[in-house]
């Protein structure tokens, strides 16, 4: 599927969240598969997270252009009702 997706939208930056890999949650393991997964798949780190309903995520992308700017364009267009996304450099 995402190979299907990254070969449909081949001209655009795909970006997804994922809870960040902490060594404290109960589902580290988890967490660390999951990001791993997403690496191996064509994604990569872009260096920003954020925080929806108090919950942290990493932001990953499929292409090297990933600007703050476009995160706030694209969380713009999404529809999560009242929901207000900060995006924030992961260190």
């Amino acid at each position: 599927i995402l190979k299907f997706i990254q070969n449909k939208y081949k001209d655009h930056t795909i970006v997804l969240d994922i809870e960040i890999v902490d060594q404290g949650a109960d589902n580290y393991e988890q967490r660390k598969l999951r990001k791993e997964f997403y690496i191996l798949n064509g994604f990569m780190e872009s260096g920003y997270g954020v925080t929806i309903y108090g919950v942290k995520y990493e932001v990953l992308k499929n292409k090297k252009a990933f600007t703050q700017k476009e995160w706030c364009k694209l969380s713009r267009r999404l529809t999560f009702g009242i929901v207000r996304f900060k995006l924030y450099p992961i260190n």
